[in-house]
């Protein structure tokens, strides 16, 4: 409260001035009541007893009206500035709410895009281990491949050689094609029963080129998992990244809203001494003694909101730490 009555006064430090004349106005007038009851209560003589009537009661007669319009005037001011801080507050608090929502849009995508990328690792991985149990199975037994002569392992032989200098330009699904390619063209491949020995010392030239071959074929498909491993974890640092963002937004947003609470807070605070101070001046009871009692009023109300206020940061605290501490073990954990 000091504070915000301190951001007034630089703001309007003019009718800081008026207000500070028309409180010494009230002390005046004030003063001259409490002499006027001393006399009262004194036994002296008539004379001074009128005088010291008749001068407060004119004066308080003349500026009644005037404190109560000034009164009217300062509290219809603080509701005004209260008002326009609780708006600005409520807009921050939708553009905050609409960007929130923007962020958890984007990680929902950057989540469906790792998991495709997921699903594709593995994939190749399956692709891979089927590949290097089939040079296993190549290795063992080379005399259950064709000769080098044969039209179909001529045109595989020449499928491999164009196409072996592109897989490094090749994208994953690309290279799966060229899997899928591959496993066809092996699957007509029939065996000779007999083999002349002639040919034999040829035919384990050509096993051993086609072998050299599909190892730099598993090379590259390791070199493609590698970026695609890459990427993956590029996409979960992303993801950390939008994850913590929305986080401090989502702290920005519960910030605000406590600004806005405490303004409300306020506002009300404002209301209760504008009814208090307006009853009192209504009823005569401001120039009594109900005077003295109306800071203690203020000071047991002020006392009862601030508390209210201290409560609801507290469990708003302990609500966001616990916030904080799962997000950290979610991340951590990934």
């Amino acid at each position: 409260m000091e504070e915000s009555s301190n951001s007034e006064n630089e703001r309007h430090p003019d009718n800081n001035a008026y207000q500070n004349d028309l409180f010494l106005q009230l002390q005046e007038v004030i003063s001259s009541l409490e002499t006027c009851v001393l006399s009262w209560r004194n036994p002296s003589g008539k004379q001074s007893r009128e005088e010291s009537v008749t001068s407060p009661l004119d004066l308080s007669g003349d500026e009644k009206p005037e404190i109560m319009h000034e009164f009217n005037q300062i509290s219809r001011g603080d509701a005004q500035v209260l008002q326009s801080e609780i708006a600005h507050f409520q807009e921050n608090n939708a553009a905050l709410r609409v960007k929130l929502r923007l962020t958890d849009k984007e990680l929902d995508r950057s989540r469906a895009t790792l998991r495709i990328f997921k699903e594709e690792r593995e994939k190749l991985q399956t692709k891979v281990k089927n590949l290097q149990d089939i040079l296993q199975d190549k290795g063992i037994s080379p005399t259950t491949v064709s000769p080098p002569g044969s039209p179909v392992l001529e045109e595989l032989s020449s499928f491999t050689s164009e196409h072996i200098h592109i897989l490094s330009e090749l994208k994953p699904h690309q290279v799966l094609q060229y899997l899928q390619n591959f496993s066809r063209c092996e699957n007509p491949v029939s065996c000779a029963p007999d083999i002349h020995p002639s040919n034999m010392e040829s035919e384990m030239k050509w096993l051993r080129r086609h072998l050299d071959r599909v190892k730099q074929l598993n090379e590259q498909l390791s070199m493609t998992l590698q970026e695609c491993k890459t990427d993956s974890e590029k996409l979960s640092m992303h993801l950390g990244k939008v994850e913590s963002t929305c986080t401090a937004l989502r702290l920005a947003l519960q910030a605000s809203e406590r600004c806005l609470k405490t303004y409300s807070v306020l506002l009300a605070l404002a209301e209760a001494k504008q009814e208090i101070i307006l009853g009192q001046i209504s009823s005569g009871d401001a120039l009594n003694s109900g005077w003295k009692l109306l800071p203690k009023d203020l000071e047991i109300k002020t006392k009862l909101f601030l508390m209210e206020v201290k409560k609801i940061f507290q469990r708003e605290g302990k609500i966001s730490i616990s916030e904080t501490k799962k997000i950290g073990c979610q991340t951590s954990n990934r």
